[in-house]
């Protein structure tokens, strides 16, 4: 198992665990592996912080066998689309902003633990990912909205909010 990971600083982090076999310093958009060298590849929540998501879907085609599988999760469409009208409130209501098919980056700073994180992704259609993955010689043999569980939603009203919608799509898909 090879890890891939923009920032070197995680790259060091991620490779002093104990089940890391090698993580290197790479970008999805060029990655430092050799052709057909992989016959399964997962991206966790990462695609959509890709700028160039067509040349990333075709280094992942690149690296992986014929017939190899690409497993991917990322936020759901819907779910970049807008934000709840009041972060405080559990019965708020969801609205979009802006158009849904209008791609966009948007960014949005988390405070945990006295800690300021800036996340910022690009807001993508179900079509556009689709179309890419197409475009480098996938087809989709599964896709999957998971349900936010029990425990999440009576320990948070924010996550019993957020269970009234798609907040993930996990898709696998086999290189033809």
């Amino acid at each position: 198992m090879v890890g891939v990971e923009l920032s070197p600083l995680l790259a060091s982090s991620a490779s002093t665990h104990a089940e890391a076999q090698l993580t290197i310093v790479g970008s999805l958009e060029s990655l430092p592996l050799a052709d057909h060298c992989a016959d399964l590849v997962t991206a966790s929540m990462v695609l959509m912080d890709v700028d160039e998501l067509d040349s990333s879907m075709a280094e992942i085609a690149r690296i992986l066998t014929p017939g190899g599988r690409f497993c991917f999760s990322v936020l759901h469409p819907l779910n970049t689309a807008g934000a709840f009208s009041d972060r405080d409130d559990p019965e708020s209501s969801f609205v979009l902003s802006e158009p849904y098919f209008s791609p966009r980056r948007r960014s949005l700073t988390v405070e945990r633990n006295g800690q300021k994180i800036t996340f910022s992704h690009q807001h993508r259609t179900l079509a556009r990912y689709f179309a890419s993955l197409e475009g480098s010689g996938f087809v989709v043999d599964r896709l999957t909205e998971p349900v936010i569980g029990q425990a999440l939603t009576s320990a948070d009203p924010n996550w019993a909010r957020r269970a009234r919608m798609p907040n993930a799509l996990h898709v696998s898909a086999m290189l033809d």
